[in-house]
């Protein structure tokens, strides 16, 4: 597995997808995904989406055969991660940590 282009993949997304909507988000921009029992909103935003699905088409290219585990696949399809304990590997991909900071 080729760290380095791992590391670049990562790089290239948080300056394409991330970094031009830091601190420029629209109301557009953001999503609300579910609502806790205290009334606490999981929110999702465009640069979320855009972020997990560059960096999950890149690992299938860098690392054939290994999954993804994105936390927005996961939200829209709980049943990936089924079965996750039998596997050799897999990367769990949260792209952008703190979507509410990251929002205001």
């Amino acid at each position: 597995m080729d760290l380095d282009a791992i590391s670049e993949l990562l790089r290239a997304t948080a300056a394409a997808a991330i970094m031009p909507r830091f601190r420029s988000l629209t109301e557009a921009d953001v999503h609300t995904k579910s609502v806790d029992s205290a009334g606490v909103a999981d929110l999702v935003t465009v640069a979320d989406l855009e972020a997990e699905q560059l960096i999950t088409a890149g690992l299938a290219e860098l690392a054939p055969g290994i999954p993804v585990i994105g936390e927005e696949a996961v939200a829209a399809e709980p049943s990936l991660t089924v079965g996750l304990a039998e596997l050799a590997a897999y990367f769990v991909l949260d792209p952008v940590d703190g979507t509410a900071n990251f929002v205001a």
